[in-house]
């Protein structure tokens, strides 16, 4: 393309083989940057189709850490590429600030893992349909808070909405269906470093009304400065009764009739109080890697459920030749995640999760992914 600049070099990626009716992937580097070209051939070996767009940058670890070391904010990543007998071959990492990080909807990666385990032995089915209840709608993402009471889908359906589009309403039916009190006590099992932190496991429409309602004066004479505080410093019980007060207002309303008040609400507390992030799911980064790692290695109950349901998340590296690919994201003011979780066919693989919160510039989103998509690369194409 003219706007590249010349063309410097063109080949072919040793992960994807030269072969008709096929994606063929290549990288090519010009003058300005490099880009991935995947050709599909016809029968005949002529070209039927290809895309084009930016390649995971080639830098090497020093250089990813400057680019990281250079962002606003608070932030952690970690990364542990196997080799193919399983065996760790590195691990890496950075950070600044706080350990623990908001997850973002990378959270619900725990909801599917309960929701594997409960998948394997039986208790639930794939199949089985849940009633959309009125109660349970939350707010976007996702399209089934649009589906009416009563409507019924398949649990099948929820997953892969719960970790494709992020559907907040599959979420919470997901956790309502397999059970908080089960998901809190499987946290530790999957590797979560602060279970008490993440107990209660808030559903995202409790997310939105504990940062959006705006009653705290109303219902217990706190400001949300004070309510944070309390929470914080409050036994499992009493962060129980503190969630059922806070949300008692709300009960019996329509999610149209949540709408107006709290999706305002929450738009304006969440980009005028920076402390709203303590109210978060939270990890390590190394602690959702670890996860993944499991699930890879199928030391997980339902370990199969949990990878066939993270490869319908977004592509961040080129999906093209690899033996899996998986993904799960997640955002809300203040808060940017990434995840992932690749294998070479030869068997290499590499988990990364990526976690930044506070003051965050406006490109953070690019930042992030190029820099997962370089530590991918460098795992991935022998580099490291």
């Amino acid at each position: 393309r003219e706007r590249d600049g010349k063309v410097l070099s063109c080949r072919r990626l040793e992960a994807t083989p030269f072969r008709l009716n096929g994606p063929v992937l290549f990288r090519v580097d010009h003058e300005r940057g490099a880009n991935l070209l995947t050709v599909v051939l016809d029968d005949d070996g002529r070209i039927k189709g290809y895309w084009i767009k930016p390649a995971p940058p080639a830098w090497t670890l020093k250089q990813t850490h400057q680019r990281i070391g250079a962002w606003s904010g608070e932030f952690g990543y970690a990364r542990v590429v196997l080799n193919p007998d399983g065996t760790v071959l590195t691990r890496d990492s950075l950070g600044k600030g706080r350990e623990l990080l908001p997850l973002g909807s990378i959270f619900k990666l725990y909801i599917l893992a309960e929701l594997a385990a409960q998948l394997d032995d039986g208790t639930v089915t794939l199949d089985q349909e849940v009633e959309i209840v009125e109660g349970l709608k939350s707010l976007p993402s996702g399209i089934l808070q649009n589906k009416p009471p009563g409507a019924k889908v398949s649990v099948r359906e929820m997953a892969k909405g719960m970790i494709a589009i992020s559907d907040n309403t599959a979420t919470d039916h997901l956790l309502h269906l397999v059970g908080r009190r089960k998901v809190e006590a499987g946290l530790k099992g999957w590797r979560n470093s602060a279970p008490e932190r993440n107990t209660p496991f808030l559903s995202t429409r409790e997310m939105f009304l504990l940062k959006g309602g705006g009653k705290e004066r109303e219902v217990l004479d706190l400001d949300f400065n004070a309510l944070l505080d309390r929470y914080a410093a409050a036994p499992v019980k009493e962060r129980r009764e503190l969630i059922a007060k806070l949300c008692a207002p709300w009960s019996g309303k329509t999610l149209a009739q949540l709408l107006p008040a709290i999706g305002f609400g929450y738009q304006l507390r969440t980009s005028s109080q920076d402390r709203h992030i303590e109210l978060e799911w939270v990890a390590r980064p190394a602690d959702i890697t670890a996860l993944l790692v499991d699930a890879h290695q199928r030391r997980l109950k339902g370990s199969n459920h949990v990878l066939n349901f993270y490869a319908t998340g977004s592509e961040i590296y080129p999906r093209a030749g690899l033996k899996y690919y998986g993904y799960k994201g997640g955002s809300e003011p203040g808060v940017f995640a990434l995840s992932l979780l690749a294998v070479r066919p030869d068997g290499r693989a590499v988990a990364i999760c990526l976690c930044r919160c506070g003051q965050l510039e406006a490109d953070h989103a690019t930042n992030s992914v190029q820099v997962v998509a370089a530590l991918a690369r460098l795992a991935l194409e022998s580099l490291s």
